[in-house]
């Protein structure tokens, strides 16, 4: 664990303390302002998705909700391999539990903390690497599927679809339409 922990730290946290710092730099020459120091806080202690998710983001720094995200999904990844636990049941299931946790929060409460919580806290994208991960490593079956061409060709369609349609695919906005048309400009 330690040495994952190392790993992680000394891949992603130089950088992304070095662009939140130029980022500030720039905005305080831009505009002579700085961030405020709970706006720093949450930066500083790698949860930038927080200030995301509640419109209050330091400028120039909206994207880092993902590092944010991905390292906090490091905290935990490593306890799953501390036993002999049933890791791809215990992945599918917190997988599924997160989609339709999320499908919840923006069918009873959209646009809620909660609701833009979920959707700016992708563990379960995450985890489906980390299962792909897993079955690759123990050259499980599923694997020659999904390394088939012809589910390689479907995959890419999906994903070119979803970049020429985005306002048609994007689950939010099927949900939502007329709202997320109204606050389109205030979410991004």
């Amino acid at each position: 664990q330690k040495s994952f922990y190392i790993r992680r730290v000394l891949r992603i946290w130089p950088l992304y303390f070095l662009y939140f710092l130029l980022a500030v730099l720039v905005v305080y020459f831009l505009s002579n302002s700085l961030p405020s120091v709970k706006q720093t806080f949450y930066y500083l202690l790698l949860m930038a998705n927080v200030p995301f998710i509640i419109n209050f983001a330091v400028p120039g720094c909206h994207h880092l909700w993902s590092i944010a995200v991905e390292e906090q999904f490091y905290l935990f990844w490593p306890f799953f391999f501390k036993k002999k636990l049933p890791l791809i049941s215990i992945l599918i299931t917190l997988i599924v539990i997160q989609v339709v946790l999320r499908l919840y929060l923006w069918t009873v409460t959209p646009f809620s903390a909660l609701a833009l919580f979920s959707v700016a806290n992708r563990f379960d994208c995450m985890m489906i690497g980390g299962l792909f991960a897993i079955l690759l490593y123990e050259n499980n079956g599923i694997i020659r599927y999904v390394l088939n061409p012809i589910t390689q060709f479907l995959a890419w369609g999906v994903i070119l679809l979803h970049v020429a349609t985005f306002e048609i695919v994007n689950s939010i906005c099927l949900l939502y339409p007329s709202y997320v048309s109204d606050e389109e400009d205030s979410i991004v």
